[in-house]
Order: structure tokens, then sequence, then C-alpha cells
């Protein structure tokens, strides 16, 4: 009984730490590895959501400027058409023909700033949503990148647990393996088959 023990502790100590030393060094690199790739989508999230709090603030701001702007032109435009009014009821319509033009044109100016200021604001919104819709494929292209790490990942973790249960099969260990594999699929058993 003492030599049995002595024989299971021997084997413990010679073959099975060696293994689980070096399944713990690669399982801690597998782990760093998916902490990066989890850190940096969140940060990306954050980005992203920081991005579109300070875009909507300025189409806010931007709106609000656009709105002041025309209500301060229209009071001006109105003042001198009373002004106007006052001085044509005050004097002769031929001493204030020059008066008539300008607020004509100054009231067709403005008219034409109203016209004019919609499409402005439409290419700005479409500039607005080009921009969105860049920072989404980034996105999505990150998103790829990393699926495909994890992908990598489980696939190593799936052949170290291959040949960890070959190993143990191999050697003849008393001890069945206790993990269900599941089936390997096509890129485990290329991945494997390039290992042997």
């Amino acid at each position: 009984m003492q030599e049995k023990s002595k024989c299971l502790s021997e084997l413990l100590n010679e073959e099975c730490q060696l293994v689980i030393i070096k399944l713990t060094e690669v399982l801690s690199d597998w782990y760093k590895q998916a902490q990066a790739a989890f850190i940096q989508t969140e940060i990306l999230a954050k980005d992203m959501t920081q991005f579109e709090k300070s875009m909507s603030e300025f189409l806010n701001t931007l709106d609000n400027s656009v709105e002041s702007y025309q209500t301060d032109l229209e009071l001006l435009t109105n003042e001198l058409k009373e002004l106007h009014q006052e001085n044509k009821l005050g004097g002769s319509s031929r001493d204030h023909e020059g008066d008539d033009f300008s607020v004509k044109t100054l009231d067709a100016d403005f008219r034409g700033n109203k016209s004019k200021s919609s499409p402005n604001r439409g290419s700005s919104r479409e500039q607005h949503a080009k921009s969105m819709r860049k920072g989404i494929k980034d996105l999505c292209v990150l998103q790829e990148e990393v699926w495909s790490m994890v992908k990598e990942n489980a696939d190593l973790v799936n052949q170290f647990q291959a040949l960890t249960l070959s190993l143990f099969s191999s050697e003849g260990s008393p001890y069945p393996p206790s993990l269900n594999t599941p089936e390997k699929s096509e890129s485990d058993v290329s991945v494997s088959g390039k290992s042997e």
C-alpha cells in the first residue's frame, strides 16, 4: 500500500504537475487576451456614447443659433418696412424710391436665406448621418476582429483540452477523463492535423 502511494505521489509530482503548470500558463495567457479585447470594446462603447452626446449638443446649439439669427433678421426687416411706411406717409414717394428698393431686396434676400437654410440643415444632417455610419462600420469591423480572436482562443482551448485528454489516455492513466469533449469542428481537425 505504501509503495502504491509512493508511486502515485511520484506520478503526480513528475507527470501531472508539469501538465497542470502548462495548462495554467496557457489559460492565463488566453484570459489576458480576452480581458484586453473586452476592455477595448468597453472603451470604444464609451467613446461612441460620448461622441453621440457631443454631436447632439452641437446640433441643438446650431439649430438654436440659426433660429435666433432668423428671428433677428425678421425683426429687422419688419422694422425697416415700418420705417419705410412712415417715411412714405410723411414725404413724397419719389424721394424714397431707393429705400423701397433696398427694403424689397432685403426682404427677398431674407426669403432666399430662409429657403437656403433648409438644404444647409439637411446637408449637415447628411454629414452627421455619414459620420455616424462610418463610426458604426468601424465598430462592426472591430467587433468582427474581436469575434475572430475569441474564436481562435476557443479553438486553442479545445485543442489544448484534446491534447491533454489524449496525453492522459496514451499514458494509460487510471483516471478516466471527466470532461465530455464536444465533437471536433473542421477547424479543430485541420489545426490538430497541422500540429501533429
